[in-house]
């Protein structure tokens, strides 16, 4: 508050207005968020509970124990003034966790919908290295039959699909670092960049395009060659 209206943290004496009324500064405290873990830092005004119109505030205490800690309190703020009524005590790791469970929440849906797209890409993958492959099975039974060993066959059908899984990857990496490059700009609380990320995922990626490609040449070379030129 104090950086928004005087533009410096130095503001103890200065005279805050307060709709129709106005306020002395006696004190600046450090930033905090007022309703989410995740929120930016709001501007806030504290003001004392004589000089306020609300009837309600919160205390906040460092305590040793559970339920019966909570009853102290009660029966201490009761012990101030009889009016005082403690309408709901939780412990602070309790309210945190209920603060961040939309944010979990969102977190799991993200992560279930990007294992499912995460799997219909494997699953295509698969599907066009496995066709890929299949389509040139009478290039291989002639290869064979010239005296192409099976090793030979499948190492030449899989290294395509190692060359694309190769630039495919570097291609994203830089294309995923670029936008969250973007995305840190615009948006607040982001994790840092960490390309190291990608890893596990492109490697998945790289078994599944090399099984793609192995399995059927594998099959494919394992053919009578007198079979493979006849196939259509």
């Amino acid at each position: 508050m104090a950086r928004l209206v005087w533009h410096t943290t130095d503001a103890v004496g200065r005279t805050l207005p307060l709709g129709t009324e106005s306020a002395e500064v006696v004190g600046v405290v450090s930033d905090i968020r007022y309703r989410s873990v995740s929120e930016p830092y709001p501007p806030l005004v504290y003001r004392p509970l004589a000089q306020s119109n609300g009837h309600r505030f919160i205390i906040h205490a460092r305590i040793r124990g559970g339920g019966e800690t909570l009853a102290a309190m009660d029966a201490a703020a009761r012990s101030v003034d009889p009016r005082i009524l403690v309408d709901s005590a939780v412990m602070l790791d309790r309210r945190l966790d209920e603060i961040r469970q939309p944010e979990r929440l969102g977190q799991w849906l993200g992560a279930a919908g990007g294992i499912a797209q995460f799997s219909l890409a494997l699953m295509a993958l698969w599907a066009l290295v496995a066709y890929s492959v299949a389509r040139r099975t009478r290039e291989i039974g002639v290869r064979v039959a010239l005296g192409a060993t099976e090793r030979g066959v499948v190492m030449l059908l899989v290294r395509p699909a190692a060359i694309l899984i190769a630039a495919g990857s570097v291609l994203g990496t830089a294309v995923g670092v670029v936008a969250a490059i973007a995305l840190q700009s615009n948006f607040i609380g982001l994790a840092p960049i960490q390309p190291a990320a990608g890893i596990p995922a492109m490697a998945i990626m790289a078994l599944t395009a090399i099984a793609a490609a192995g399995v059927p040449a594998l099959r494919a070379a394992r053919v009578d060659p007198n079979v493979a030129l006849r196939t259509e």
